[in-house]
């Protein structure tokens, strides 16, 4: 990298971290049923995976008609 430029930080994701994030990209908003439909993964897994994203403010949540879906953050 050239100097002074600000450096990135390399994340790896595990193959379902990779898989939500692949979902999310997609611009549309998921909900966690329709997450754990599409994947397979048990409902207490995609809590905790969702949960860790909203945290490291990858994720947000959004509450609409009267339901909780999940997007990507924008920055």
């Amino acid at each position: 990298q050239q100097s002074g430029s600000p450096r990135g930080e390399l994340i790896r994701y595990t193959e379902r971290e990779q898989l939500l994030l692949d979902l999310l990209e997609q611009g549309t908003l998921l909900s966690l049923n329709r997450y754990c439909r599409q994947t397979g993964i048990s409902r207490r897994a995609a809590e905790h995976l969702l949960a860790k994203f909203v945290r490291y403010d990858i994720v947000e949540p959004v509450f609409e008609n009267h339901k909780f879906y999940f997007r990507m953050k924008n920055e």
